[in-house]
């Protein structure tokens, strides 16, 4: 689907304050703030590191047709020419005399079109996917979306997004669309016009406009209203739109911001642990290496799985440590008990099992580290193998 563009920019960005109301713009501000899920970022981050790839195809691609086209063209002149008699013949064997008194003119290689290098920042757009409640909107997902944007009109496939929205509809039946997202930190032209499309799809709610800023620029401004907001440390921010004017027209809208909340579940603690754990180390190893000799950063590799479960078993035993002494000084009457500490407690010591004896316990957990040990050591075989045979036949 294409959209053109207004002859001038009629796209609006006001931040107003939650309570302004002006002649019932705001009226339609029901939204009180946004949820998002490491998961949609990986998904946006993702989509915008292969972009540069996807340009790169599409210009081989072009590059490929134009050299096949030309070839093509050479063989059907080649044909149209007509059939070589026995005067011809005898006149290309005939010695060239011009061409020796002149010097002999060889022809000059042709060579073949050389597709522009792909723009260094392209905007990307994509669908987001969530759960909507009456004042909130949790971002779960996302999926990218083809289009091009050019200074006349932008072209969004809008085919692409609804198969793809209706897959993840079988697999994931709880998730709705909630609107879409671009990388970049401004509002252009656009915005607007496919806030406008996204709003059809996701009525007769609100639709979402999520932006994040892939180089960080604006990050950590916009004054006190955002020093709360979480995700604007990370360049994340969402919008809602608002008609404007006596006749609402797709490019009239003004954009007010939402607050952003980063969100994680139980399951994604531990991997987020992982990943600030190698930029730590990331981080500490280029501070040395700038303050050293050593010119070239060497790559810092993620924390293995053994280290990762050392540090794991070291924190709970620290916390043990920890609520061990709390008990003692409680008992002791050195500080004063607290009945919400103690309910959490007992249940959290319910949910360990019970009834087993410490040595059957530490049998069971040895069993299944070994059990944990031996399908690591085998993927390493089967990579090691891979890798092998793939030397293997290079080598034939």
């Amino acid at each position: 689907m294409a959209l053109a563009a207004p002859a001038s920019s009629s796209a609006l960005h006001l931040n107003f304050p939650p309570s302004t109301s002006t002649g019932g713009v705001l009226h339609s501000r029901s939204l009180t703030g946004v949820g998002v899920h490491p998961v949609a970022l990986f998904s946006i981050l993702d989509h915008y590191l292969r972009r540069s790839d996807a340009a790169a195809a599409a210009a081989e691609a072009s590059t490929t047709a134009a050299v096949r086209g030309g070839s093509s063209a050479a063989a059907a002149s080649a044909a149209a020419a007509p059939a070589p008699t026995e005067e011809t013949e005898a006149e290309a064997r005939r010695p060239d005399t011009s061409a020796s008194k002149a010097g002999k003119k060889e022809p000059q290689p042709v060579a073949a079109p050389v597709a522009p290098p792909p723009p260094a920042h392209v905007r990307v757009i994509g669908t987001l996917l969530g759960i909507r409640t009456e004042s909130e909107i949790e971002i779960r997902s996302a999926f990218a979306i083809p289009h091009k944007e050019t200074e006349e009109q932008v072209e969004v496939d809008i085919e692409y997004h609804r198969k793809m929205a209706e897959l993840h509809a079988k697999t994931h039946p709880g998730e709705v669309i909630v609107g879409w997202y671009a990388t970049g930190r401004e509002l252009n032209t656009y915005s607007a016009l496919i806030q406008d499309l996204f709003s059809k799809e996701t009525g007769p709610h609100q639709a979402v406009h999520l932006t994040f800023d892939t180089d960080l620029v604006g990050g950590g401004s916009g004054g006190a209203s955002r020093e709360a907001d979480s995700g604007d440390a990370l360049g994340v921010r969402a919008y809602i739109s608002s008609p404007l004017g006596l006749v609402p027209k797709p490019e009239n809208a003004v954009f007010l911001p939402l607050p952003v909340t980063l969100l994680q579940a139980a399951a994604e603690r531990p991997a987020l642990n992982l990943l600030a754990q190698t930029a730590s180390a990331a981080a500490a190893s280029s501070g040395s290496e700038q303050q050293g000799s050593s010119s070239a950063q060497a790559p810092v590799a993620p924390v293995s799985d053994m280290v990762a479960l050392t540090r794991a078993l070291t924190q709970v035993q620290d916390q043990l440590d920890r609520v061990l002494a709390y008990v003692r000084d409680v008992l002791d009457g050195k500080r004063a008990g607290s009945a919400a500490v103690g309910r959490y407690l007992i249940d959290t010591v319910a949910m360990a099992p019970g009834g087993i004896a410490p040595e059957k316990l530490e049998t069971l957990f040895n069993g299944h580290l070994q059990d944990v040990l031996m399908i690591s050591y085998l993927a390493n075989v089967v990579r090691a193998q891979a890798e092998v045979s793939t030397r293997l036949n290079l080598l034939t």
